[in-house]
């Protein structure tokens, strides 16, 4: 008996010894799929090409803080760029100030101060109401074209479109406006330069007694009075004045954010916090994706031989096998499985194998909470609610109605500096029109408060979302029932047009209703005051 039981101690003896070392090869293993995962995780940080401090907590302190090291706007600018490819909310932010700001375009309305003009202080009200309908519907002609663009491939109304969204992200941008007389046509062109090629001159000459920095020349006032714009074609920069010393036309419009030389993007500030959530929310879905690989493992009762093969079960579509394979053969085939497959199936483990079920608490519980949570703050610090941000209204009607408000208020600023710019192309365009003699502006080329006087224009653009139009739509009776506002302005609020036009168009309709003999048919609305 003893001898006997000496060679069982012997067979479990071996037997643990051989579970110990299978269990380290498993671990072994097990660490190894760890280490792959964390090094693809690596990969993607180091695939947005920042510097390795965005990802240390003294980045807000560093110098890659999004931050301008003086006038230069290099780095800024960059990471702005980088942060709005990579981040969906920096996305979101983005669209959402150009779609409320610019919409489609922003479109004229004509006001010219003729009190103010000499020449047109006789006219008539219907002279002047004739002049302001031919000049917008010209410019509405002129704007419409592509070959408005110097490229030839964008309108004006998409131009503007595209210059909002680079000032948003790079926090300036460039037109280069061009003026020819080998066209019968109104001959402004318009060209959008890149920031990053108003550089230090390579080429161009600075005038004496002026300095130069990235690219701006600065007279000794330091006002800007032109630019060194590299010129692809020749590999050299080309010295752009701002404006015609004898004609005073602009011949470059550089528009900015910030108080600096050159501008900061709305991202700028931010962009370690968006650069984070967007990592953050790409690894909760890797985390989702690979918890979602998880399978049941199937324990083998020890001392039985039958090893189904790895690779056939559900993954493999076949039906379970019988072949018998060692434990070596069972790891060296679990090292080279792709766990990044989905539906893979481990089938079947050796002797000594427990069954655990394990729950890897991803994605994360609180992940939505969260993500509303930094969202809220990064929305709040540029002026915007989050609801307007998310365009998810949940709250009541007063709390909605004052989150629109205050999202238009700041909308409204941004709005009015970029009618700026339209206000300046519309300009230059009369300018044009006028050299042309296609309109007549008396006193245009000749005095500068005279052409700024002709020039006077409202610019109207996408309208405050109304949630009640209808409660609205009485408020805006009681104001001009009591003279609080006009039926003009209403009018530009609510939709943009011209309220006398509406009014002469209105009669004719209901004239034709009259004799028709057909009334509209509807419920009655009380929209008075009481």
């Amino acid at each position: 008996m003893g001898l006997f039981d000496g060679g069982r101690r012997a067979r479990a003896a071996e037997s643990a010894a051989n579970a110990m070392v299978l269990k380290e090869k498993n671990r072994q293993a097990a660490l190894n799929v760890v280490g792959k995962l964390a090094e693809n995780i690596n990969s993607f940080m180091k695939s947005h090409n920042l510097a390795d401090e965005f990802y240390s907590t003294g980045i807000k302190q560093g110098k890659y803080a999004g931050l301008m090291p003086g006038n230069d706007n290099t780095i800024s600018r960059r990471n702005s760029r980088i942060v709005y490819n990579e981040s969906p909310i920096a996305q979101s932010m983005v669209s959402t100030f150009s779609t409320l700001t610019v919409g489609h375009g922003l479109m004229l309305e004509s006001q010219p101060f003729y009190d103010l003009i000499p020449a047109a202080e006789s006219w008539t009200d219907e002279q002047k109401k004739d002049w302001q309908t031919t000049v917008e519907r010209r410019y509405l002609l002129w704007a419409k074209r592509k070959r408005v663009s110097h490229e030839n491939d964008l309108n004006r109304f998409q131009q503007e479109q595209v210059i909002f969204n680079h000032l948003l992200i790079n926090g300036e941008y460039f037109e280069l406006y061009r003026y020819s007389l080998a066209t019968k046509k109104n001959p402004m062109t318009i060209q959008i330069i890149r920031p990053e090629d108003v550089r230090t001159p390579s080429g161009s000459v600075v005038a004496k007694g002026n300095t130069e920095e990235n690219g701006i020349e600065y007279d000794p006032s330091g006002a800007a009075v032109a630019y060194h714009i590299y010129d692809h074609n020749y590999q050299k920069t080309v010295r752009v004045l701002r404006e015609g010393p004898r004609s005073g036309r602009v011949f470059v419009n550089h528009v900015k954010l910030g108080d600096n030389r050159r501008g900061v993007g709305i991202l700028a500030s931010i962009v370690t916090e968006l650069m984070k959530l967007g990592d953050y929310e790409v690894l909760e879905l890797q985390a989702a994706v690979v918890n979602a690989l998880y399978a049941v493992w199937v324990e083998t009762p020890e001392g039985d031989d039958g090893m189904p093969s790895l690779t056939n079960g559900i993954a493999g579509g076949g039906d379970q096998s019988t072949t018998k394979i060692s434990a070596e053969d069972w790891l060296n085939n679990r090292k080279n499985l792709d766990y990044t497959e989905g539906g893979l199936v481990v089938d079947s483990l050796p002797g000594g194998y427990k069954i655990n079920s394990h729950d890897t608490k991803r994605p994360n519980v609180n992940f939505g909470t969260f993500m509303d949570q930094v969202k809220k703050n990064l929305s709040s610090s540029r002026g915007i609610p989050i609801s307007v941000l998310d365009k998810q209204f949940s709250n009541n009607y007063s709390a909605s109605r004052g989150e629109l408000i205050l999202a238009w208020y700041e909308i409204e600023k941004y709005r009015f500096n970029h009618s700026m710019t339209s206000e300046l192309v519309y300009k230059m365009w009369l300018w044009g029109e006028v050299l042309r003699g296609v309109v007549d502006a008396p006193g245009f080329t000749i005095d500068e408060d005279i052409r700024d006087a002709w020039c006077n224009a409202k610019w109207i653009g996408n309208q405050r979302p109304d949630i009640d139009p209808l409660k609205s739509v009485k408020a805006h009776v009681i104001e001009q029932n009591r003279g609080y506002r006009t039926g003009k302005q209403i009018t530009a609020e609510r939709g943009g047009g011209d309220y006398d036009e509406n009014l002469r168009v209105c009669r004719q309709e209901l004239e034709i209703v009259a004799e028709m003999q057909v009334p509209f048919a509807g419920i009655d609305v009380d929209l008075g005051d009481q």
